[in-house]
């Protein structure tokens, strides 16, 4: 495990609890991005003091405007910097004159555009902010997400803050909204996490160094545009991945991407097999999309560790069924025939017309009568040539042959009940194909499987991929 400097981790921890935020840039506004962060501290649970400052007087929602950072007559801890990019010399200033710990920049303008005057601008701020022991977290960054203590980035909403023990240390800011509104979704819950954008001061290694000793904060997920310190990078990576899983998704794979980068936060990306190497010596898992990340998530939240590779399925297609074991064995899986003595038990379960017992188990009747559903499920979890169980739902297919209008509650219901009793690692697979009313009966069920503690993923593919990762993962760090 990496040994962060105790100096460097006691000043995170004060950026991580200010009992103080000041939000630079408000104005009356409700489009305003200043006005905007405020509500959503507000609303989000912030529990300390909150100071807008805006130069139009009066009040925002019963808080008092303040002209000037200056004006403010408490301590503030935590500066949020909504301002245009020409006026942030001046605010960095009054940072170093209050005694403010961090200021975070939303503001853009800075290194990210490539000319000499955003980075000289940029400089500048820094320069600054170090002759008075103030850090800076980006610019061009939508901040600290922290639900436990309130902290929330730009336009979060309430119903988002549970915490959970996945930290996230991402550039871009777009995608930190895409990870904690989705991701919660499928029952990811989050710890910590910083959308740190240019990274002018505080940077990966800062943030990777506190989360690797965070015990809030078991699965660590990050995007990386282009990296500060590269040994220092390389050491804390080292030292956190094995210990905890810490899945990478490097932006700017292609030349393309390369070049989007270096627009988005001014970063200078590394070759993709460079980062290959470095995820195969430090044990950190590469990934190619954000929703290969939070697939990942989703297994290192939901599974405990496992080392089979044998799958066991059920589902209600046969076509779906023959997909579903190709994309298994894709991934390195094996999907065994059941031993003869399962299937005599599974024959007493499903008619033998229209039905197949080897493994997938797939049988139209099963899709409206939960009872034999939850019979057969039972049957599987004592089963012990299987390592782990899949539910495949397809909602289509459910739906066009179920007898019941309430079948497919009844069944979810009945994989519920079943997960309280299974040893096995369970996960089901629910596809709505993209049907507008499937997706919401989808979306439906997936928070009742969540509830159960289930993991959920839209395809087989995407359950296998996640699925192979995480197996590795397990075996190369016993």
């Amino acid at each position: 495990m990496v040994q962060e400097d105790s100096s460097g981790r006691q000043e995170l921890e004060g950026i991580f609890h200010p009992r103080s935020i000041a939000v630079v840039g408000v104005s009356l506004d409700e489009a305003g991005w200043g006005q905007r962060y405020l509500f959503s501290l507000m609303q989000f649970g912030y529990r300390g003091n909150l100071f807008p400052v805006g130069r139009q007087g009066g009040e925002i929602a019963g808080l008092k405007f303040y002209e000037s950072l200056l004006d403010i007559p408490a301590p503030v801890d935590y500066v949020i910097c909504c301002l245009p990019a020409p006026f942030t010399p001046r605010l960095v200033a009054d940072c170093v004159s209050k005694g403010v710990k961090a200021v975070q920049f939303f503001t853009s303008g800075f290194s990210e555009t490539g000319d000499d005057d955003g980075r000289m601008l940029e400089q500048t701020l820094l320069d600054t902010a170090r002759s008075g022991r103030v850090r800076l977290i980006g610019p061009n960054c939508l901040g600290i997400y922290y639900p436990a203590y309130g902290l929330t980035i730009l336009n979060t909403v309430p119903r988002l803050a549970r915490s959970g023990k996945v930290g996230f240390l991402f550039q871009s800011g777009g995608n930190s909204q895409e990870l904690i509104e989705i991701g919660t979704s499928r029952g990811i819950y989050f710890s910590k996490g910083v959308s740190y954008g240019n990274a002018c001061d505080l940077n990966e290694s800062d943030f990777l160094e506190y989360l690797a000793q965070d015990d809030d904060t078991e699965v660590i997920g990050l995007y990386i545009e282009g990296v500060k310190q590269g040994e220092r990078f390389f050491k804390a990576l080292s030292g956190v991945a094995r210990v905890k899983p810490t899945i990478i998704l490097k932006g700017g794979r292609t030349v393309a991407g390369s070049q989007a980068a270096a627009s988005h936060t001014g970063s200078l990306s590394g070759a993709i097999s460079v980062w290959r190497a470095v995820c195969r010596q430090t044990g950190a898992i590469l990934v190619n999309d954000l929703d290969e990340m939070m697939d990942l998530m989703i297994a290192f939240s939901y599974l405990k560790p496992m080392r089979g590779r044998r799958a066991g399925i059920i589902g209600i297609s046969g076509g779906r069924s023959v997909q579903s074991a190709d994309s298994c064995e894709s991934y390195g899986f094996s999907v065994p025939p059941f031993s003869p003595e399962t299937r005599r038990k599974l024959l007493e379960l499903t008619p033998r017309e229209g039905s197949s017992i080897r493994n997938p188990v797939d049988s139209y009747l099963m899709s409206w009568d939960p009872v034999l559903f939850s019979r057969a499920l039972r049957l599987l979890g004592g089963y012990g040539g299987v390592d782990f169980l899949v539910v495949d739902i397809s909602l289509i297919v459910s739906v066009l042959n179920s007898k019941r209008s309430d079948s497919m509650e009844k069944q979810v219901e009945a994989i519920g009940d079943f997960r309280k009793i299974c040893s096995k690692p369970l996960m089901v697979v629910l596809s709505s194909e993209g049907v507008a009313g499937m997706m919401e009966l989808g979306a439906e069920l997936q928070q009742k499987l969540i509830s159960a503690g289930i993991p959920v993923y839209p395809s087989m593919k995407r359950a296998a991929c996640a699925l192979d990762r995480f197996v590795s993962y397990h075996a190369e760090s016993r």
